[in-house]
């Protein structure tokens, strides 16, 4: 439900900050700010040894391709942040 709830506000915030900056790097910074401490949260969660193994492969999986995304995120935004502050497109 976190996830969702996440990926909700961060579809929000990339749609109102392509329509008013256009396609620039900056569009990474709500996954960023977003999915940091959700990927912590997941990261802990699948550490609990009470829960049960196929939760902690989901959990693992849903880590995984956060930590991926944020990766691409992080470099935008640090891109972004130097001055790379050209359109995308």
């Amino acid at each position: 439900m976190l996830t969702l709830l996440a990926s909700g506000i961060a579809s929000f915030s990339i749609f109102t900050m392509y329509y008013n900056l256009g396609m620039v790097r900056l569009l990474g910074l709500p996954h960023v700010i977003l999915w940091t401490p959700l990927a912590i949260h997941l990261f802990t969660l699948s550490r609990k040894a009470e829960i049960p193994q196929i939760t902690v492969w989901t959990l693992r999986i849903v880590y995984a391709i956060a930590i991926t995304s944020m990766i691409f995120d992080y470099w935008d935004v640090i891109c972004y942040i130097l001055g790379d502050r050209a359109s995308l497109i």
